[in-house]
């Protein structure tokens, strides 16, 4: 498939983790006023209170997922970054920590102070525990920031449901600059892309992206020509990372319920190749299945970098790869793209790869997600792998996913049944 310290990254540990505390309402608020809401939120919540049960950790232990002040386990204190595989999702607002059920550790009361965490983030001050850790809400800015499309209106009207409004989107603790060159991920880099299966297979065909608890994005081509008898016999992997281990992150196949391709897709030239998978049942967030951002409307990505990833093979009819990659590509010109194909490139399409080739998404990664990080330093799918030619020797093709805001908001906001 694909050929294939970050800085600050801490600060985003601390956004998860701090993040118990904030409610969806107040990530983008003011800074100060972040500080004040929290503060209050911290006087009136019940930190004795179990939520959902879970699986704990890389063990799998069973557990409750709790707010993070009243599960600080002594391996938090030991490496913070460890609390990232312990993570819940509480009541679709808060992160909590999958707390294993015979822990019986104090209440720790975290102040907060963001200068401490700029501090902390900039490397002026060390982190030996997660009391420290906690003690700031990072306030961090990098140049990564999408620009408006030139000449044409933004469609104001676009706005993303509560649905897909969660805080919880697109949040890694990865730097986008720190992602210099196609390599294999970590366990939970990528916990938004998924792995569309056969039944009877052990490797995907397809890759797609979660974007909220019930629905996975992906393309068209990826589930009407897929061989499959019947919908339920597509398959998603939650949770995956390497298909040859069975235990290092918990994942979990979900049987789909219903397929939406969208309605003017075009087998001849791949034309509008985006899709929604549902799941036949919600999944339960956690540090390894967290949905990725939708993009804004009216936004491009020309001349940006952006990530791929997935599990498709590493070279042109070569073995496909067991662990999920990364691998930064330059975003091309819609017009430079077009001088490197015979076929149609469509202005619903995105281009991308590098520009002397070698780098670029391969066989077994459509579906897949093309990542742009924002200035908040979530993540947003951008693109949906469609189609190239061989592998790295011209840009790959990609569907833009701003296009399709309306319909993937009209299809996707039902969560039940």
């Amino acid at each position: 498939m694909i050929t294939l310290n970050r800085r600050c990254g801490l600060s985003q540990v601390i956004l998860l983790i701090c993040a118990s505390l904030v409610s969806s309402e107040t990530w983008d608020a003011g800074h100060n006023e972040v500080l004040n809401r929290t503060s209050r939120q911290a006087q009136v919540l019940d930190y004795s209170q179990q939520f959902q049960a879970c699986l704990s950790g890389p063990s799998a232990v069973r557990g409750h997922c709790r707010y993070a002040q009243a599960c600080v386990l002594s391996e938090f204190k030991q490496d913070p970054k460890k609390a990232l595989d312990y993570v819940c999702i509480i009541e679709q607002k808060y992160v909590g920590i999958c707390c294993p059920d015979n822990f019986r550790g104090p209440i720790e009361k975290w102040n907060w102070n963001s200068q401490d965490a700029l501090a902390i983030c900039n490397g002026e001050r060390s982190i030996s525990t997660v009391s420290q850790l906690a003690q700031g809400f990072a306030k961090v800015v990098d140049q990564a920031q999408p620009r408006k499309l030139p000449g044409e209106p933004v469609d104001n009207k676009i706005l993303a449901p509560p649905l897909f409004e969660s805080n919880i989107c697109g949040r890694n603790g990865k730097q986008a600059g720190r992602i210099n060159q196609g390599k294999p991920s970590e366990a939970n880099d990528w916990p938004w892309t998924v792995a569309l299966k056969r039944p009877y297979e052990r490797d995907n065909f397809c890759g797609g992206v979660l974007i909220n608890e019930r629905w996975v994005l992906t393309a068209a081509h990826c589930i009407l020509f897929n061989g499959l008898k019947k919908v339920t016999d597509l398959i998603v992997r939650l949770g995956e990372y390497d298909f040859s281990k069975t235990n290092e992150t918990q994942f979990i196949d979900i049987p789909a319920m219903a397929v939406r391709a969208f309605p003017r897709f075009s087998e001849q030239n791949y034309e509008h190749d985006i899709a929604l998978v549902k799941l036949s049942k919600k999944v339960v967030y956690n540090a390894f299945v967290r949905p990725v951002c939708l993009p804004q409307p009216g936004e491009f990505y020309e001349d940006s970098t952006a990530i791929v990833t997935g599990w498709g093979t590493l070279s042109y009819g070569g073995e496909k790869s067991d662990i999920l990659m990364e691998v930064p590509i330059p975003v091309w010109k819609l017009a430079d793209c077009r001088k490197q194909f015979s076929q149609n490139i469509f202005d619903t399409n995105l281009c991308a790869g590098g520009y002397k080739g070698g780098q670029d998404s391969c066989q077994g990664d459509s579906g897949g997600p093309l990542l742009f990080q924002r200035s908040n330093k979530q993540w947003t799918i951008i693109g949906v792998v469609s189609w190239g030619i061989n592998c790295g020797l011209t840009p790959g093709v990609y569907v833009q996913v701003n296009n399709y805001l309306k319909w993937i908001y009209n299809n996707a906001k039902d969560v039940t049944g």
